[in-house]
């Protein structure tokens, strides 16, 4: 995590209005519960590793979709 990430706060982070983060790359852990965070909601190590594993599909899946130059 770098040092910028851990200064943000959760009303520092740009959600959509679905309440997406507008800039996935910012995305960490600590962020992911910063976000929970405003719902009660604590997150677990089963709950991060499930998260990681979704981002790791998307991922995959827009780096296929990708046309190649």
């Amino acid at each position: 995590m770098t040092t910028h990430n851990a200064a943000l706060s959760a009303a520092d982070i740009e959600l959509d209005q679905d309440g997406h983060l507008c800039d996935h790359t910012i995305w960490t852990p600590a962020i992911a519960q910063q976000l929970a965070d405003t719902l009660e909601v604590n997150l677990s190590d089963e709950h991060l590793e499930i998260l990681q594993q979704v981002r790791a599909f998307l991922t995959n899946l827009i780096t296929r979709q990708q046309p190649v130059h």
